[in-house]
């Protein structure tokens, strides 16, 4: 046991007399300001709060869908949310109008069949309803806004 101890002490002491020696010789050059480490340019005091911006307060129905952002990605709500959140354990009421089997294209989207499976414990079994994983809409699905955007964004997909 004392053994042990003596020897991390004398690596623990070896290890500061580096440290030392190092910072010791390469504290010839001045120290680096903070506004020039990291992706943050300016002192974070100096950060102006983000403009605001409202969510559609359109009742379902009644907003054009915008297109998605890229293949794959989740579609916006275009629609207001009161009424339709919190998503609980019990309660989801996005299924209401997004379950309902139709596929007509005036009414609602209906949810996808890979939001019936369970890729986790059961990832060849489709069920009836949601599986768990999907069941909190809200997790992917977003609601449409007019929020400005806050980083210039050159992103487009191909062959759309």
């Amino acid at each position: 046991m004392m053994r042990k101890l003596i020897v991390v002490v004398s690596v623990s002491a070896a290890a500061a007399v580096a440290f030392q020696v190092v910072f010791r010789t390469a504290g010839s050059s001045p120290p680096i300001p903070d506004q020039e480490l990291g992706l943050r340019k300016t002192a974070l005091a100096d950060d102006r709060a983000p403009a605001t911006y409202t969510l559609t307060d359109a009742a379902p129905g009644d907003n054009q869908r915008m297109p998605r952002a890229y293949d794959g990605a989740p579609p916006l709500i275009p629609h207001s949310l009161d009424g339709f959140t919190p998503i609980t354990s019990s309660e989801n009421t996005c299924l209401l109008c997004h379950q309902t089997g139709t596929a007509d294209a005036a009414d609602p989207p209906q949810v996808p069949v890979s939001h019936m499976t369970d890729l986790r414990n059961a990832p060849t079994v489709q069920r009836e309803t949601v599986a768990g994983a999907r069941w909190n809409c809200t997790a992917c699905h977003v609601p449409q806004s007019n929020a400005p955007l806050l980083v210039a964004n050159t992103f487009a997909t191909k062959g759309k």
